[in-house]
């Protein structure tokens, strides 16, 4: 081993004696010098912003009732001790003459002046009868003196929460600001640590690391590491090492393996540096973060590879460094054409959503929707044979709906709906379903929410509709046709006669003044909150809708049971719970007809009961996968799991809860959805598009849609996906493999919320891997074999 070992010493004594080297490392120094400062801080919400404001004049219409009927409510002594000014505003609003026009900001500024003396309008014994959230009661229980200034004003701003349910949206305890060395950005991002920390390793750290390692470190790396091998291959080199009693094969690899110090030299300060700074200025002590330097000096290894067969082949260092680069800018052009093909045309046509209407199964075991023969609305109306509808929601942000006839998914005309996300579609009767379309922000969505009327006996024509409430995230349609949307907002239902009768909401237009007209108009006609006052939501937050109509929501810890009052449209809250854990994490939830699921990252399945919500038990999910949805039956106590690998399983929630297998039909498919619909039957999404009903699990599909590819489709397919497999996949090794490393999971997923699910990611961790190795292996085969059989 001595001189296979001298000669890796050798080839670390020449990259280190390389001006490119300190050059590079004096840069990492200055970039770690410039980043330690960078840091974050957190602020206690105190003050209240006017966006904290749900509706302005609905909020001046019940103070105004308060004024005029004094109590000791906990509105009307709020009300009672808000500035003169505004009290005249408030009571003159309800003039038709009258020019007054409360906005938010004005009501931020009046509740802000009132937190700072809360003894003016608070009453222990008449908060009594609010809905007090976790923190507020602990605060409450503490003196005077154990309270700082912060905390003071936060107690407060909670009491005005507590005592305007409704009206004001709940904040999260803190916010965070970037810092730099005593300087702080003035913008407040409303992010807890967790979901901050998740940020920073999904999308800061592996743009930044990439950019400096997996860019410009390669190409120094290239360029410096060139010579390396031609050097050794001059006659008088050569034939010293030669003299000895070494092999060929492992005198290049040991070569091979001191040409890789340069990548090692420049990978290891700079992860350490960012580990230092990570710990010590975020607190986040990122182990994982050294799992980059294998995975970036694998990527250099793999042009490497390509530039020693080079210099064998030309013994020239330029030609060496010029084919490593034009290896380089290869696997870069095909990489890009891949994630193009991805991107463009298989990733917009992988279904995220599939809602099937007019279809009741019975026995049926072929995928044509011709042969069957009865039908049954979800809004309970009948509909003749060959109006069923079965609709499909895609990533690309597509509505489109089932062609039988030309076996293929046909796209919904959406032009006038900006955005990436649907909503929808759910029935209104008469072969009409609403829908929306809004546009995915980093931490939610956000969009004008006027609903697309989908006519299906009309060629599937649109018309515009009405308004959805602002921040609804989510539709669902009850079992009469009412339309239940969920959002930041709260929840509020409209009647389908409403939506199918009344007029289209005006169009506010682009640009700056619609953005300006769309804030000012952010109300609705059509839809009215049907949370009963002590009930409101707060991020993370998730709702699941029973057969019964009824709704079960998860809040920021908190699950609740709000049951639909006979023949009306108004719900009560019958049963509450507290779920155990860290309520600042993202949940998932589930609800069959006796169990609600919760499951949250890095904790057990939690089961409830579904009447009482009295906890009856956990189950640990499989350590190595991630729980993304949960969904239930409503005819029996079985839910449907799906994991972030796209593979699935039964959750049996008996006396002993346990994980069962799918059924043989959809074993081994890569799923993109599993749940049960509202009769009680299995629907899966799998291999992109394709569609899977199952009523019986033993038995056969009843339903069975396996559309056609497209032109693009096939070439993706047949084509780019092959030759990804053939070449090293270097791209998806930076991108994937990295972030895989950085945050420990084979998912991407950015923010909070019910859109979660439109941004998660299934990352590819060990295939950019092994086709490395596997190319860097035959590239070192392929040289020592060429080393072995030449003349020197």
């Amino acid at each position: 081993m001595g001189p296979y070992l001298a000669v890796i010493v050798d080839s670390f004594r020449a990259a280190s004696a390389s001006r490119v080297l300190w050059i590079a490392l004096a840069a990492v120094i200055l970039f770690l010098i410039a980043l330690a400062p960078v840091g974050y801080r957190e602020n206690v919400v105190t003050r209240v912003s006017p966006r904290d404001i749900v509706d302005a004049q609905r909020l001046a219409q019940r103070l105004r009732t308060d004024l005029k009927n004094p109590s000791d409510r906990p509105s009307a002594r709020i009300a009672a001790a808000l500035p003169e000014t505004i009290q005249q505003q408030i009571r003159r609003s309800d003039q038709p003459q009258s020019e007054t026009r409360l906005d938010e900001q004005a009501f931020a500024d009046a509740f802000s002046e009132l937190l700072q003396n809360d003894d003016a309008w608070y009453d222990a014994e008449a908060w009594q009868s609010t809905t007090r959230l976790r923190e507020l009661r602990q605060l409450d229980d503490l003196s005077a003196s154990q309270l700082s200034e912060d905390q003071r004003l936060r107690r407060a701003r909670l009491r005005l929460e507590a005592g305007l349910r409704g009206a004001i949206r709940p904040r999260p305890e803190k916010t965070l600001s970037l810092t730099y060395a005593t300087f702080s950005t003035p913008a407040e991002w409303p992010l807890s640590q967790y979901l901050f920390r998740q940020t920073l390793t999904s999308l800061v750290l592996p743009p930044i690391l990439n950019g400096l390692l997996g860019i410009i470190g390669i190409v120094l790396g290239i360029l410096v590491t060139a010579p390396i091998l031609p050097e050794m291959l001059q006659p008088g080199s050569l034939h010293l090492l030669l003299s000895k009693p070494v092999s060929r094969p492992l005198l290049y690899l040991a070569k091979f393996l001191g040409g890789c110090a340069f990548m090692l030299m420049c990978v290891g300060p700079l992860l350490v540096g960012v580990w230092l700074i990570l710990g010590w200025r975020f607190d986040l002590w990122l182990g994982r973060l050294f799992y980059c330097i294998p995975v970036y000096l694998l990527l250099f290894m793999v042009y490497y590879s390509v530039s020693c067969l080079a210099a064998l082949q030309w013994k020239s260092p330029i030609v060496a460094a010029l084919v490593a680069m034009g290896f380089w800018v290869a696997c870069g052009a095909i990489g890009i054409a891949s994630s193009y093909m991805d991107e463009w045309v298989s990733e917009p046509a992988r279904l995220t959503g599939v809602t099937l209407t007019g279809v009741t199964l019975t026995g049926v075991s072929t995928g044509s929707l011709d042969e069957i023969d009865t039908s049954e609305r979800e809004s309970g109306e009948q509909v003749a044979a060959g109006q069923r509808v079965v609709f499909g929601n895609t990533r690309g942000g597509e509505l489109q709906y089932w062609d039988q006839t030309n076996r293929r998914w046909q796209t919904v005309a959406l032009e006038d709906y900006p955005g990436e996300v649907i909503l929808g579609p759910v029935p209104i009767g008469n072969q009409q379903f609403a829908a929306t379309r809004k546009s995915l922000r980093p931490f939610g969505v956000s969009g004008e929410g006027v609903l697309a009327l989908v006519d299906a006996d009309e060629q599937f024509a649109v018309r515009r509709g009405g308004k959805l409430p602002g921040g609804a995230s989510r539709i669902l349609s009850t079992s009469d046709g009412a339309v239940l949307a969920f959002g930041s907002g709260g929840v509020a239902v409209a009647t389908a006669e409403r939506l199918r009768e009344g007029p289209a909401a005006e169009v506010s237009g682009g640009g700056l003044f619609g953005s300006l007209t769309r804030l000012l108009n952010s109300g609705t006609k059509d839809f009215q909150s049907v949370l009963p006052g002590e009930v409101f939501l707060q991020e993370p937050f998730q709702v699941a809708l029973l057969a019964s109509d009824d709704v079960i929501l998860y809040s920021a810890g908190t699950l609740k049971r709000i049951d639909r009052q006979a023949d009306s449209l108004q719900w009560d809250l019958v049963a509450s719970a507290e779920v155990q854990g860290d309520v600042s994490r993202e949940a998932v939830l589930g609800a069959s007809a006796t169990t609600v699921a919760v499951v949250r990252k890095d904790e057990p399945i939690q089961l409830f009961d579904a009447d009482t919500l009295e906890a009856i038990g956990e189950l640990q999910p499989p350590g190595d996968r991630t729980i993304v949805s949960l969904s239930g039956d409503p005819h029996s106590d079985t839910l449907a799991v799906r994991f972030s690998d796209r593979s699935g399983a039964l959750l049996k929630t008996g006396p002993t809860p346990r994980l069962a297998d799918l059924p043989d039909s959809l074993s081994g498919e890569s799923l993109e959805l599993l749940r049960y619909d509202h009769q009680g039957r299995l629907l899966a999404v799998y291999d992109h598009d394709s569609v899977r009903l199952l009523g019986d699990l033993a038995g056969p599909p009843e339903l069975e849609l396996e559309p056609r590819l497209s032109s693009w489709r096939m070439i993706n397919e047949y084509l780019v996906q092959p030759l990804r497999y053939v070449i090293p996949q270097t791209g998806e090794l930076r991108a994937e493999t990295v972030r895989a490393a950085l945050s420990g999971e084979d998912t991407q997923e950015f923010g909070q919320g019910m859109f979660a699910e439109q941004v998660r990611r299934q990352l590819n961790v060990k295939r950019p891997v092994f086709t490395c190795l596997g190319f860097t292996a035959v590239m070192l085969l392929i040289g020592g074999i060429i080393f072995t059989r030449q003349d020197y």
